[in-house]
């Protein structure tokens, strides 16, 4: 196996995770603390790397779906009565997906630096 299908199948593995935490009630109740929003932007940049590193498409297209899908599951609790639409998650996870982007430009800068 490649390390991008390895990359690839932990991606899908991670969107499924995610989505799991997401819609079961109560699970590791954090909402509105600050944990809640470290845990979106880390599961958001755990996502970005994993989508960077086993996805064949543009940076944008992989990054577009991430905004996507912070969206789908914000919308999606705000439909069941034990979750809540949450701007502030929404932000922490375009923040999750930004940091990611960040790091991976300051990195590649780096290495060319070093070449």
């Amino acid at each position: 196996m490649t390390r991008a299908k390895l990359f690839n199948i932990l991606f899908w593995l991670c969107i499924i995770f995610t989505a799991v935490l997401a819609f079961i009630p109560g699970f590791l109740r954090t909402a509105g603390s600050m944990s809640d929003k470290v845990n979106h932007t880390a599961a958001f940049m755990v996502m970005s790397f994993l989508a960077h590193r086993g996805l064949r498409m543009p940076v944008s297209r992989w990054t577009g779906l991430l905004v996507l899908y912070g969206v789908i599951i914000e919308v999606v609790q705000f439909f069941l009565p034990y979750r809540s639409f949450s701007l502030l998650d929404l932000l922490a996870d375009l923040a999750g997906i930004a940091l990611f982007l960040v790091l991976k430009h300051a990195w590649s800068a780096l290495s060319r630096q070093q070449q």
